[in-house]
């Protein structure tokens, strides 16, 4: 910012010079008036400070000076005034915006010149933003003047002059009266005189005569302008208005033929209408009518004289595709001049029209949906206004298009209610707070507990039984309150019995409520079969669980065992008959047998135990096994009764495995009542059996209804509750101190081994009672003759053992070799075909069943396609049906279950070979 500093004391005026430029400004020093003066006059600084008594010039006089340049440049004015100068009102009158009485320090220089910089900023903003507004006055386009009090013509702005035609010279010679039509000047003057009495902004409506006698419609404010209090002029601020009052009467007229019109009727009155009041020969409104090619369907044609029929056209045919694809409008001469605004003039040329105005009809959401447009004969002579007044039209008939279009969706809409309600098996009821039925729906009428006319003339109390209705409003109540949707299940006695109803209950206004209600008495029934249908997968998925679980234990043990007791027996064999070593040998074959036991009854629980499957009597079975338990039962303070029928229908299955059975369950029964003692009864007869007893059954559930023999075992001992029962089957559970191991566990695999079913019912402190059902058989029992003992064979010839379990295939060597047989082996079922190969001689091979690289059924096929003449003996823990199962009819030669001893194989490899040699 630049400073002019005058004083003719040099040191001071070098001391504050010092000062103004600290404080960052820059500073122009003079030592006299004149000089001080043609420097503020040739470049006019932003401030100036003065010296009062200044040669030449004083500094009032300079100061008057300034005041009287251009008001965009003059400085701000400081004057220093000496202390006993008492003239201070010269100085202000003069001009001067602050001054100095005697000497100043730097700090107070500092803020004077600070307060004069932001006193200069403001005015230079000030002035700028005046200009910027007479700027926007100037460029308005309203008409504003300034008039003075009398109605002189002070201020126009260009609009004024372009709209009345006169030039900004001419507006001193113009009374603003003078230009208002005769007959309205008295109301001007009105409004004047009551602005001038304070009463604030005027509202004004007038015409104005142009310079051309032109009548202008006017509207627009007067505002009053002030110096200080009192009035000085009146701002005028006018609008032409001329245009829409055209307009507004066009408007007027077509609306007073549309208002009482809706639908096609709407339509055809607002063609003819807008026709009429728009002076174009021909109207049109057209729907966009939906589908891969878009095309266009008059809803009402105006011919001029008459409505044309209404018809359908390609947007080709019209000037409408840029209307409908997003321009406002497409407006202009439809001939030969322009043939590219006009794509298609086919339908234009059927009418004769050569000039075109149209809108397009849009729905809530801005897309168009139709059209609206005028056409003439020749040139278009709506007038600016006329596509105003055709998209006012244009939203009001694309409300009513919307409307139509809903009718019709709320109509379809309605008949497809209707025909979902006439489809649907549930009962439709609309209720209100109290209770009444309003309104009933039933495709069937013989589902109502009464006529429909009946219940309509009911409530919900008189209808339903007491609790049910109480229930049923209060479900009411709590959809009014929450606005939620209620269900409610309840029954109602029919003929036929109790039947199961399900309600959904939704409040539909704010009196009334819907229900459906349905018959759900047959799918609940169907969800109970469904979850008991589960129960049982789950059940029999468990016990398949276990079943692999305890089949794959049982095959391992067995090859550990063949090896304790194959070993036992060979040693047994080179031992001296008599001594220790011999009973030691002995004793391990025994428990190796007992342990050999255990493992079938693991497989017999995993329903893969070998059972030699013949026509038995149970009541000679049981007598056998109660004699034989009759010793262990009774030291334990047990009675077993037995309750055998005079006959009995036979039964087919392994009389080892059922003996089994019955030894458990006797036996567990005499556990449950110990220490105290009770009674175990023992009872076999035929009975008929019932689907549902069966699905009670813990195994057997699906076996069909009919005749079966039931083994049952009942003990006075102390039952069981729930949890005990539910896990009294699984493997290794236990009630007792010391487990048991797999007694009750296998009995379930020996019962759905022989496809029967097994009940249990307990109580605590009531006792418990096991029922077994086993199919009968119409086969007569026999009696086996006792088979002579085999004679010893002489083992000589070449075998092959494959087997992956190294000690297994040592000890089946030392066996094989001990009976005379040469022997060479492989660890698996590949190279177990390559040894084949390699070796022509091999009169028999020993296969295991399961192996790695190559399976024991692997094997075997490839052995046949080598040699289809030799006998191949499967060896494997599972049992025999188990393991010749999976050869699928091209039996092997023999089978040998693990564990065996020295004897049994030597004595199966003598079979297998002589019954080779008969064939050959």
């Amino acid at each position: 910012m630049r400073v002019v500093l005058a004083d003719s004391d040099a040191e001071r005026r070098d001391r504050l010079a010092g000062w103004i430029a600290e404080c960052g400004y820059a500073v122009v020093a003079r030592a006299d008036g004149t000089a001080a003066w043609s420097a503020c006059r040739d470049a006019p600084p932003q401030i100036a400070l003065l010296a009062w008594d200044l040669p030449e010039l004083n500094g009032v006089e300079i100061t008057r000076r300034i005041r009287k340049m251009d008001e965009d440049v003059a400085p701000y004015v400081i004057l220093f005034a000496p202390p006993e100068d008492h003239g201070l009102a010269e100085g202000l009158e003069a001009g001067a915006d602050d001054i100095v009485v005697g000497e100043i320090g730097a700090d107070e220089l500092a803020l004077r010149l600070g307060f004069a910089e932001r006193r200069v900023a403001d005015t230079t903003r000030m002035r700028e933003e005046h200009a910027s507004y007479m700027e926007l006055l100037a460029q308005a386009p309203d008409l504003i003047q300034t008039v003075s009090l009398d109605g002189q013509l002070l201020y126009v702005n260009r609009a004024w002059c372009d709209a009345l035609g006169y030039a900004e010279r001419d507006i001193s010679e113009i009374s603003f009266f003078d230009l208002v039509k005769p007959e309205l000047q008295g109301r001007v003057r009105k409004a004047f005189r009551w602005v001038l009495r304070g009463h604030g902004i005027q509202h004004l409506q007038t015409e104005l005569l142009t310079r051309d006698g032109t009548i202008m419609s006017v509207e627009g404010s007067l505002t009053p302008r002030y110096r200080g209090k009192t009035p000085t002029s009146v701002r005028i601020i006018l609008r032409d208005v001329s245009r829409r009052k055209r307009a507004e009467t066009v408007l007027r007229n077509v609306l007073e033929g549309t208002s009482a019109t809706t639908g096609k009727d709407f339509f055809r009155s607002l063609v003819r209408h807008l026709s009429r009041a728009l002076g174009a020969r021909h109207a049109l409104v057209a729907e966009l009518s939906p589908g891969p090619t878009a095309r266009l369907r008059s809803l009402a044609v105006w011919g001029g004289e008459a409505f044309h029929p209404n018809r359908e056209f390609e947007l080709s045919d019209m000037p409408s595709s840029a209307v409908l694809q997003g321009d406002a409008s497409t407006n202009g001469n439809a001939g030969a001049e322009d043939p590219s605004l006009f794509p298609g003039t086919r339908f234009l040329a059927e009418i004769g029209a050569e000039s075109y105005l149209g809108v397009p009809l849009t729905n809530a959401d801005g897309e168009s949906i139709g059209l609206l447009c005028v056409l003439n004969d020749g040139p278009m002579h709506t007038g600016p206004d006329a596509l105003r007044i055709l998209s006012t039209f244009a939203q009001r008939a694309g409300a009513e298009l919307e409307r139509l279009r809903a009718q019709e969706r709320l109509a379809s809409k309605e008949a497809e209610m209707r025909a979902m309600l006439d489809a649907l098996p549930d009962l439709l009821f609309r209720i209100d707070r109290e209770g009444r039925y309003l309104s009933v729906h039933a495709m069937d009428p013989g589902l109502l507990a009464a006529p429909a006319e009946e219940l309509l003339r009911s409530t919900v109390q008189e209808m339903l039984p007491p609790d049910v209705a109480a229930g049923f409003m209060r479900k009411v109540e709590d959809a009014f309150a929450t606005g939620d949707a209620q269900m409610l299940e309840f029954e109602l006695p029919v003929d036929a019995g109790v039947r199961q109803f399900e309600s959904r209950i939704v409040k539909s206004a704010p009196t009334e409520v819907v229900t459906i209600v349905r018959d759900v008495t047959e799918m609940r029934k169907a969800e109970a079969d469904r979850r008991e249908l589960d129960r049982r997968m789950q059940k029999t998925q468990k016990l398949e669980s276990l079943g692999v679980l305890a089949g794959g234990i049982a095959h391992d043990f067995n090859n550990l065992l063949t090896s304790i007791m194959g070993y036992a027996s060979l040693a047994a064999r080179n031992s001296i008959p008599g001594s220790p070593a011999h009973r030691y040998l002995a004793d391990i074959e025994k428990a190796s047998r007992r342990a050999a036991d255990l493992a079938m009854q693991m497989l017999a629980y995993s329903g893969k135990g070998q059972f030699v499957i013949q026509p038995l009597d149970l009541r000679e079975m049981i007598k056998e096994t109660a004699s034989f338990l009759k010793t262990d039962v009774t030291s334990r303070g047990v009675i077993v009764r037995s309750e055998l029928p005079g006959t009995l229908p036979a039964v087919e299955g392994d009389v080892t495995q059922l003996r089994q059975v019955v030894m458990n369950l006797v036996l567990n029964a005499a556990q449950a009542m110990e220490p105290d003692g009770g009674t175990v009864s023992v009872a076999v007869r035929e009975m008929v059996v019932t689907e549902a007893e069966f699905a009670r059954c813990y195994v057997g559930s699906d076996l069909p209804a009919g005749s079966y023999v039931m083994l049952s075992i009942t003990d006075t001992g102390c039952g069981m509750d729930a949890a005990t029962k539910a896990r009294i089957f699984d493997p290794f559970f236990t009630t007792k101190p010391h487990g048991r191991g797999l007694g009750l566990a296998a009995v379930v695999g020996i019962v759905r081994g022989h496809r029967g079913a097994l009940w249990v019912k307990s109580r605590k402190g009531e006792g418990t009672r096991v029922n077994v059902y086993l199919p009968p058989s119409a086969k007569p029992v026999h009696v086996d003759d006792v088979p002579a003992e085999a004679p010893s064979i002489a083992g000589d010839g070449l075998i092959l053992v494959v087997d992956d379990e190294q000690d297994l295939r040592r000890l089946t060597t030392d066996i094989l070799e001990s009976g005379g047989y040469r022997v060479v082996t492989a660890p698996d079922g590949a190279q177990g075909v390559e040894a084949l190969r390699a070796n022509d001689g091999v009169d028999a091979v020993l296969l295991d069943m399961t192996m790695p690289v190559m399976n024991g059924v692997d094997a075997f096929r490839h052995m046949r396609e080598i040699r289809p003449d030799l006998p191949v003996l499967i060896s494997s823990g599972y049992s025999e049906k188990e393991a010749v199962n999976r050869f699928e009819g091209d039996e092997p030669a023999g089978f040998i279950q693990k564990p065996y001893t020295a004897a049994d194989l030597l004595k199966m490899i003598g079979e297998v070979l002589a019954a080779a040699s008969v064939r050959a």
